[in-house]
């Protein structure tokens, strides 16, 4: 067998495209996963990023640490998994991975956004004067990433 026999392998394919997008559960959330679902390239996929908060116990209750821990995460996967049930239906081949971690919505972003082309992100209206002065997720990230973020406002309809 000669060179120009042997069988040609694309090993410089171009790596999938990936669009992360923060998704909580809430309205907001699914209109960017709508959002991102629309501007996939035809090799692209979503990247789920869900955060939860470290637990801690307020009240004397017999939970251990862990046991707060996996009813955090737990929480915050299946409200995640509605959102992302509802909006992805049957296109689960376009869904590269969910992840659930502690910490900040922006940490976990951050953490996990480095080899994407993009973060998708819903925005609530700020309808009460105390959510205006607050610094948004999107503002926060803009900061700490070198990928582009998207705002998605949350009344866009699909």
């Amino acid at each position: 067998m000669t060179a120009l026999d042997a069988p040609v392998t694309d090993d410089h394919a171009p790596p999938r495209r990936i669009i992360v997008v923060g998704v909580d559960g809430s309205r907001a959330s699914a209109t960017a996963l709508h959002w991102a679902l629309d501007h996939l390239v035809d090799d692209g996929g979503v990247r789920i990023v869900t955060a939860f908060a470290h637990p801690h116990s307020t009240v004397d209750v017999p939970l251990s640490y862990i046991d707060l821990y996996d009813l955090a995460r737990d929480g915050a996967r299946e409200r995640a998994e509605q959102v992302i049930d509802e909006v992805l239906g049957g296109a689960s081949s376009l869904l590269v991975e969910h992840i659930v971690a502690p910490g900040s919505i922006d940490d976990v972003i951050s953490q996990h956004a480095g080899d994407a082309d993009m973060v998708v992100l819903g925005t609530q209206s700020r309808r009460r004067w105390r959510d205006r002065l607050r610094s948004s997720t999107t503002n926060r990230l803009t900061g700490h990433i070198t990928v582009p973020v998207i705002s998605v406002p949350e009344a866009r309809s699909y």
